[in-house]
């Protein structure tokens, strides 16, 4: 099987025909599954864009939601968007409502869209200002103690996630993929060819989630785990332990790619 991986599309950003031509570019590349890992539009326009590639793509597209993804909206509304999305679709799967997907005999699949944790870098010192603060209705009108809170509430959702799924998909399967879009681990938040410094780091990784997924694959060393995260817009390759590898996507407004198409066993 190969599966197509694809993050920060940023489709509010490309034109519809430019939408449409993407999605046959991706319905025509050779891949059974296609992995979007956030960072695909922005609450109004999530499911009209969504659909327009499921139009053309008949493959499962499996998706979870970045930051931007909750621009113009609430948070509770956007995953409410997400589950009625995944539901009225044949083809469309919010990743984060599934348990373990199986992918291939020796492949199965985990997700969750994760969120940026503070807990890495000099949050409090950090002149760097996210738009998700002007952006998320949540965070407007927060202090910056707790929009810090917010955050890692939300990190933490991701955390149990994974805490829960990964244990049993190594149970399931030799091999794991995990879909999301905030980088677990300092080493994967790349920018302009570079590890990000401490100022984006508290808002560019999820120490919490990368935590938890390295204690399991340490305690899991005869499976491997791949993991696909996006948000930094810097392409990057990170090998945590020899069972665990991170690729980071490089992306650009208005310019939609598929990062890699891999084939799985």
């Amino acid at each position: 099987m190969r599966i197509a991986w694809l993050s920060d599309i940023h489709l509010n950003f490309v034109p519809h025909p430019e939408i449409e031509k993407f999605s046959h570019k991706v319905a025509d590349c050779g891949a059974e599954v296609a992995l979007i890992s956030g960072d695909i539009s922005e609450a109004p326009f999530l499911k009209e864009h969504l659909n327009i590639m499921a139009k053309s793509i008949k493959f499962p597209i499996f998706f979870v939601l970045g930051n931007h993804d909750f621009y113009r909206s609430s948070i509770e509304k956007t995953l409410n968007l997400a589950e009625e999305i995944s539901s009225n679709s044949g083809n469309l799967v919010w990743l984060t409502a599934e348990d373990i997907v199986r992918l291939s005999d020796n492949t199965v699949m985990i997700g969750h869209e994760s969120w940026n944790d503070g807990r890495i870098g000099d949050y409090e010192n950090s002149p760097y200002v996210p738009a998700d603060f002007f952006m998320i209705e949540d965070f407007m009108g927060l202090d910056k103690d707790s929009k810090l809170k917010l955050m890692q509430s939300l990190a933490d959702k991701a955390a149990e996630h994974f805490k829960l799924t990964l244990p049993r998909a190594c149970q399931a399967a030799e091999n794991v993929i995990l879909l999301t879009h905030v980088p677990p681990f300092r080493e994967s938040c790349w920018y302009k060819g570079k590890v990000s410094d401490d100022e984006h780091q508290p808002y560019f990784a999820s120490k919490i989630v990368g935590d938890i997924i390295r204690e399991i694959m340490r305690d899991h060393p005869s499976n491997n785990l791949t993991v696909y995260c996006g948000h930094t817009h810097g392409g990057g390759k990170a090998q945590i332990l020899n069972n665990l590898i991170v690729y980071t996507a490089e992306a650009a407004y208005e310019k939609p790619a598929i990062q890699r198409i891999d084939g799985i066993k």
